[in-house]
């Protein structure tokens, strides 16, 4: 810890404080996204994909549907996913959106406002299947649809929004579609 102090007597100027001031910062924020990166290696190590995650794309291309994946993940993280064998059928989904893809990330709908954009979508088509408090809520800050695959017993009283429909597992993604 540097404890600064500056006399009245020291010849310093505004920019040099402000310089040293944004080093710091930068010290600070590098260190954060170190901790981050660690965090996201273990997470990579221990993730296993959702049961039955593996049959939604064939899923969707035999109903002639565009999907696209949208992760708080770094890009860096979604790549190391996609070269695991266990994650392989994330490659036969549309384009992913990651963190770095967005200036804000879930909750906030910069991602899902990025992928309708980019699709030329209309948002009363949008359908987004996640298994989180997260995605809900970007469901909702986006004025979309959500689908809640609740393979963690989530209380969905805790919900800000009800979801569209709710899917014990991802087996029930049929249903959407019928």
């Amino acid at each position: 810890h540097h404890n600064l102090v500056f006399s009245k007597n020291e010849n310093i100027s505004i920019n040099e404080l402000l310089e040293f001031i944004k080093s710091k910062l930068n010290e600070k924020l590098n260190l954060a996204f170190r901790m981050v990166h660690d965090f996201e290696e273990l997470a990579i190590n221990k993730a296993t994909p959702l049961p039955f995650a593996e049959s939604v794309p064939q899923i969707l291309k035999d109903h002639q549907i565009s999907s696209a994946i949208l992760t708080n993940n770094s890009r860096n993280s979604v790549e190391k996913y996609l070269n695991m064998d266990k994650f392989s059928y994330l490659h036969q989904f549309g384009e992913i959106y990651t963190r770095d893809d967005v200036a804000k990330m879930k909750p906030h709908p910069d991602g899902i406002e990025l992928i309708i954009r980019k699709n030329n979508l209309n948002k009363k088509n949008v359908l987004y299947v996640g298994d989180s408090k997260i995605d809900s809520k970007a469901c909702f800050n986006a004025g979309i649809k959500f689908v809640l695959v609740n393979t963690r017993n989530l209380d969905v009283n805790d919900f800000q929004q009800k979801p569209f429909m709710i899917l014990s597992d991802l087996r029930e993604i049929k249903s959407l579609l019928t």
